[in-house]
């Protein structure tokens, strides 16, 4: 029966993001809710592949540079293993920009979740990230051969409470 539900709600996100046209900033914040909401809260990462440019480069804390969507996905797919119960709490989306341009957005969010599952840091802890996890980004959408992708991005996470969730 909950599989069901959530069947019904990753479809409903499915068609949100396919149906919509990005023609101007309120489309773009809908989008990037429910993309974020798609990949994070219902885990499905392979989707990155689907809004990431595929040389995308995205600057994480610390000057770390993840290169290529395959990086991309493995960051998500390493982070989600530790916190299997992860929500997101997306508190705002601010976008700029044109259809024809491309847009320049900003998201502010907090991650929920338990660590359940190993980490680099070892076997889980059952700390949970509370509501202390906070991450900021910053990335451009651009039309690319009739498909709209993220083509860079900054993205900062609160390393530290993340790396003391983690550790026993």
């Amino acid at each position: 029966m909950i599989a069901d539900i959530n069947m019904d709600r990753i479809d409903e996100l499915c068609e949100a993001i396919e149906a919509v046209e990005l023609k101007n900033v309120k489309e773009v914040e809908a989008f990037v809710r429910n993309y974020t909401t798609l990949i994070w809260e219902y885990k499905m990462i392979g989707k990155i592949y689907d809004y990431y440019q595929p040389d995308i480069e995205v600057i994480r804390e610390d000057r770390i540079l993840i290169k290529g969507v395959d990086q991309v996905v493995e960051d998500a797919t390493v982070f989600l293993a530790a916190f299997p119960d992860m929500k997101v709490d997306i508190e705002n989306v601010i976008v700029s920009g044109t259809s024809e341009d491309g847009y320049k957005i900003f998201r502010r969010m907090r991650y929920k979740g338990t660590n359940k599952g190993y980490s680099q840091f070892g076997p889980p802890t059952g700390k949970s990230l509370g509501n202390n996890c906070l991450a900021l980004s910053m990335f451009y959408l651009k039309k690319i051969d009739g498909s709209w992708k993220i083509t860079s991005e900054m993205d900062m996470r609160s390393t530290e409470w993340i790396e003391e969730t983690l550790q026993a």
